[in-house]
Order: C-alpha cells, then sequence, then structure tokens
C-alpha cells in the first residue's frame, strides 16, 4: 500500500525527528520530564518518532477566548485546531449573557457615542487599581506592564470586532437589555465616575440569523459555524495534559488524553489513549480558570465561594501547566463574582447558581444581625465583595450569608427570574412568613436546620427584632427616596433596566407606580406573606493564573516570553485585576486577547 502523504511527513528518522523537534540527541537522553510540561526526549512523540498530528497552531479550549483566537490564527493563513477536553463546543461562554465590553467600537460611534482614550484609560486604571491611581502621572500611577495592557485592551477591542465581522465569524451590535418596556444600552457599571465619559454602549452583543440580539449561545453558535465552513476542526474530549518543550525551554507541542470511550464505546471511563500534536507556530490556551477544582479554590482563596455557573471543565488545567514551566502567576486570589443560594450551593455544588442582577424594588438584604450591608442594586462582580467584610473581634465574617428578604409584589412582578421561582411555583431554599416577626422565626429554624451553618455564621440573638426594624428603616428611605445607608437608586446603574418586572402584565402593585421616587426601591408592604431566601458569595470562575503580555503571550517569571506560549481569558491573569469595566468583561478579556495571541502566533515563521 502507498503511504498516505501525511503519514510520510510525520515519521522521519530518528536524527531527522530530533532535529524537527529542537532537541539534538545528547540533549535528549539527559532531559527529564515533568508535571503539566515535558521535555521532547521524553514525550510519546520522540518514543514512537513522530507526532500523531502535526498543525501551525494548536488551541486549547473552545469558549470564546479559544474560538476567537483559533478563528484569528485560520483566519490569517495558519493551520490550527482546537482541542476541547469537554463533551460540548463552547464552555462557561456557551451559558453566558453573551456581551463582551468592548470600549470605542464602530458600533457605539454609529450611535454617537465618544469614548475618549484618555478618559477610558483613567476609568479602567482607577476602578482596577483605587490604590495607585494618580489621573496626572504618565501610566496614570500604574506600573508600565499593566499600563501597557490596559492600553493596548482599549486600542485593540475595536480591531477585534472589525476582524471578525470581515471574516465573516460574526455581526455585531451594541447591546440593549429590558425587558417589557423599551430597551436601553447596557451601563457601565461605575457610572458615576467622572473618568466616565459614555456611560453606556461600551458593550457588544452577536447578532442570530434574523437580526436580534443574541447570547452565549447564539455567539458560540456563529464561531463554530464560520469554522464548520472554513476547515477549522474541533474536537472534543481532548484533554491537553501538558506541553512539550524542546532544549531551549521553547513550547512546540502537546500530549492529549483522549477517553478510549469516545472511540470504542465498550471502553471503560478511565481507559484513555495519549495523542500528540505538533504545534510548529504556537499553543494557546483558553480553558477557563480553575473554579472547578475544589483543592484550588481552597488553598488560594482567601474568601469561600460557592460554585457558580461556570463549566465543569474549568479545573485549573493551564495553570497547572504554567506553573510546571515557571510562568509569572498573577490575581490568583480573585474570581468573577456573583451572588447564590446559599442551600442550594451546599445542597447541588455543581447546580447554576448565579444571582446576576437583584431584580425587585421591594426587597432587601440583611445579615446575621439582621441588618442591611450594602447597596443589593450593584453590579455583580463588587456587590459580593461585602459579603467579606472582616470582623477583627470575632475572626470572622459577619456577611458571610446575607437573607434577602422581600415581599408579594416582588414574588408575583419579579417571578421566574432567577433566584424568584415561578408564581404558583415551590422552590425548597425559599423561607415564608405570615409577617415580619413569623419570617425572621423562620429563618432562625432554617439555619439551625442546617449542618453546615458553624462558627461565625449562627444568626445573633436580636435577628428578629433588627430585621423588623431594619425593614422600617428601608421602607423610608424607599418612600423618601434616599437611600441614606447605601445610597441604592443615586446611580444610574442601580435604577437601569435590571429594575423592570420580569412578566408582562404584573399582577402586584404596578411598577413603577405612581408614589415610586426611585425605580430601584419600594416600601415592603404592611401585611404578607414575606418570603426569604439565603444567599452567599459566589463564583462565575476565577480570573487568575500566568500573566501575559500585549500579545498574549505568557512571561516567564524574569519577565520574558516563553516560546510558543500562549494564553487568553479566564485562563489568565486578568489584567483589570478585580474590577468589572463593564458589562461583558469576561467575553472582553477572551476577545481582545485570544485575538491577540492568534494573531501573533500566525504572524511567526514555521519552526
Amino acid at each position: 500500500m502507498v503511504e498516505s502523504t501525511r503519514e510520510s511527513r510525520l515519521r522521519i528518522s530518528r536524527r531527522g525527528f530530533l532535529k524537527a523537534g529542537g532537541v539534538s540527541a545528547a540533549m535528549a537522553a539527559g532531559m527529564g520530564g515533568a508535571v503539566g510540561a515535558i521535555p521532547f526526549r521524553a514525550s510519546r512523540a520522540f518514543a514512537q518518532q513522530q507526532w500523531d498530528e502535526e498543525y501551525d497552531v494548536v488551541v486549547a479550549g473552545s469558549g470564546a477566548a479559544g474560538l476567537v483566537a483559533a478563528i484569528t490564527a485560520k483566519a490569517m493563513g495558519s493551520d490550527t485546531i482546537v482541542l476541547e477536553k469537554g463533551a460540548y463546543v463552547g464552555g462557561t461562554s456557551l451559558v453566558s449573557g453573551g456581551g463582551f465590553f468592548i470600549p470605542n467600537s464602530k458600533q457605539m460611534q454609529e450611535l454617537g457615542y465618544e469614548d475618549p482614550r484618555d478618559e477610558r484609560l483613567k476609568y479602567m486604571a482607577r476602578y482596577s487599581w483605587p490604590h495607585l491611581y494618580q489621573p496626572d502621572h504618565p501610566t496614570l500611577g500604574l506600573p508600565q506592564h499593566d499600563y501597557d495592557m490596559i492600553s493596548t485592551y482599549y486600542d485593540t477591542a475595536p480591531e477585534v470586532i472589525d476582524f471578525l465581522e470581515q471574516v465573516g465569524a460574526a455581526t455585531f451590535a451594541v447591546q440593549h437589555i429590558g425587558g417589557s418596556v423599551p430597551t436601553v444600552p447596557n451601563v457601565d457599571y461605575m457610572d458615576h465616575f467622572e473618568e466616565n465619559v459614555p456611560k453606556e454602549a461600551g458593550t457588544l452583543v452577536t447578532l442570530d440569523a434574523d437580526g436580534n440580539e443574541g447570547g452565549g449561545g447564539v455567539m458560540i453558535a456563529n464561531y463554530q459555524t464560520w469554522a464548520d465552513n472554513n476547515d477549522m476542526e474541533i474536537r472534543l474530549n481532548h484533554r491537553v495534559e501538558r506541553v512539550v518543550l524542546d532544549d531551549d525551554g521553547a513550547v512546540i507541542g502537546v500530549e492529549v488524553s483522549v477517553p478510549d470511550s469516545a472511540a470504542t464505546p465498550q471502553a471503560t471511563p478511565a481507559q484513555t489513549t495519549v495523542k500528540t500534536f505538533r504545534a510548529r507556530k504556537g499553543v494557546i490556551f483558553g480553558t477557563g480558570g480553575f473554579v472547578k477544582n475544589d483543592d484550588m479554590m481552597h488553598h488560594l482563596m482567601p474568601f469561600p465561594h460557592l460554585q457558580g455557573c461556570g463549566a465543569p471543565t474549568n479545573e485549573g488545567d493551564f495553570q497547572r501547566i504554567a506553573f510546571a514551566l515557571g510562568a509569572q502567576q498573577g490575581n490568583l486570589h480573585n474570581v468573577y463574582r456573583n451572588e447564590g443560594i446559599y442551600e442550594q450551593g451546599i445542597a447541588s455544588p455543581s447546580a447554576y447558581n448565579c444571582i446576576w442582577y437583584h431584580k425587585g424594588d421591594s426587597m432587601l438584604i440583611v445579615n446575621g444581625q439582621g441588618t442591611r450591608f450594602h447597596n443589593e442594586r450593584r453590579n455583580y462582580q463588587d456587590r459580593p465583595m461585602a459579603h467579606f467584610n472582616w470582623d477583627p473581634n470575632n475572626a470572622t465574617w459577619p456577611n458571610l450569608l446575607g437573607y434577602l428578604v422581600y415581599d408579594q409584589r416582588v414574588a408575583e412582578n419579579w417571578a421566574g427570574n432567577f433566584p424568584y421561582p415561578q408564581l404558583g411555583a415551590d422552590a425548597s431554599y425559599v423561607i415564608k412568613g405570615d409577617t415580619l416577626e413569623e419570617l425572621g422565626t423562620a429563618i432562625r429554624e432554617r439555619v439551625n436546620s442546617l449542618s453546615s451553618v458553624t462558627v461565625g455564621m449562627q444568626l445573633h440573638d436580636d435577628f428578629e427584632t433588627n430585621l423588623v426594624a431594619e425593614v422600617e428603616k428601608f421602607n423610608g428611605y424607599a418612600r423618601d427616596g434616599k437611600d441614606l445607608d447605601f445610597q441604592r437608586g443615586e446611580h444610574g446603574y442601580d435604577e437601569g433596566w435590571q429594575s423592570q418586572p420580569s412578566v408582562e402584565n404584573p399582577t402586584a402593585t404596578p411598577w413603577p407606580s405612581s408614589d415610586q421616587p426611585l425605580k430601584s426601591m419600594y416600601p415592603l408592604a404592611d401585611t404578607g406573606p414575606y418570603y426569604a431566601m439565603i444567599v452567599a458569595a459566589s463564583a462565575v470562575d476565577t480570573n487568575g493564573g500566568p500573566v501575559i503580555d500585549t500579545n498574549g503571550q505568557v512571561l516567564s517569571y524574569n519577565g520574558d516570553p516563553i516560546s510558543g506560549l500562549y494564553g487568553a481569558g479566564n485562563a489568565v491573569a486578568s489584567p483589570g485585576v478585580n474590577a468589572y469595566w463593564a458589562g461583558g468583561m469576561t467575553l472582553g478579556n477572551a476577545h481582545v486577547w485570544g485575538y491577540a495571541a492568534g494573531k501573533h502566533a500566525s504572524s511567526k515563521s514555521d519552526s
């Protein structure tokens, strides 16, 4: 039988193979393996004297970061493959809202919004590094690398969108959000900062085939369709276990585990085959963070988080590999946050548990003392931080658990908007009482029944009394239109689209009511029933790991790029640190750095 051209190309002499891999025979004899990274001499490719497959660019992960990186590299002429360890395409991006933060985009300019560079960079710097921010400093008070990263984000973001449209991957529009009332552009999350000039319209979405704004599913479907139409393969159930290095420490390929059950149904789940993939130009990781790795979360997070809505595959694969390579690590203590239902998080850690917005107006959240501790209408990244206020007297977090209290108005007007159940439906985590006093007693009974509520999380003795008083105070603020404690409703974000009911024809008091000074606040009813649920901080995904440069290249501990290695999205340290500049910052990072990595890798000559 005549050997195929591809097989012939992959099977070469030992001496030629070593040369192709960049490792001399002498070096190969003395190199040892490592977890996450392996020298060529110890690789399966060396042992079998051929790579199983060869490409210019190998991308790990099929969420937004990986797909944008792959589309960019492929469209720029590089032979590219995507390896996804999960059983479906899209990762966490698939269940996201689908918006991404793109400052100064063509789409926002066409709507008449200006997004000047100087002001936007100041906004980003102030939000991310409030302790360093100096508006008149050449780098705004930031270290040069950090300033370069936010500058590159601003400069590159519109280029990404233009490029993806030009190659036919998707069509984009400014995100408008709303329910039964006219929609409005998404508002930047610190719209009240003086540096925030546009205040809105910085978030884009992909459009579906009918020109409608789509969520994460539409975005992933568009990118997957492009891959199918452009002969770019996406392999499922392919987990990148380690990278392969040449004698100079450059990444030249990967070893991948593939369950035998993917090809042989009778195989057991534990049976796997290792395959090797040569990457002539680079390997790009967009494999997500480590939110689903309990050990890493326990050892690296300073605060406890419930599981949120991250993909089950986000187990820290790239962080492990980067550690083995001596890469710089950053932001390992941070996550993209949310709040979740405490009881659901304990009972079913893998269940969807992300409260993006606390919709509803006649609602408040109190701590174990029965008092409010934050502005309930702030954004999902900053709001959960209030749960981690430290009590030095008792060495605990007094706000670790919160108690969301609401009335029938919220139960009806916002029915079905998570976490509020559908009308007529029961949810086991909802606590009920005909009076506020009864509700307080019922909350205590529920807390006492939970074995997971331990030291520092129990209710104070005066919880019930304080709860009644706190609701009375909240009601006064709502009637006056002035929240003297937490300024709820004073910012555009608080009063934005998330105030709108989720039902077309509210059965409770109409929203907004004629006697309602603030859209975000309304007095709780004088009579029951009343409801409550226990909430706590949850993690969508982590946003720390290896540090990258403006090309998406992973940096070594001494600050030099690790040749052939790139990262993007939640797999790397977020250039925004803990801040969430606007709606879609997670996917914004995925797009900007996925594009930067794909572009740079593709520009390299074959090695």
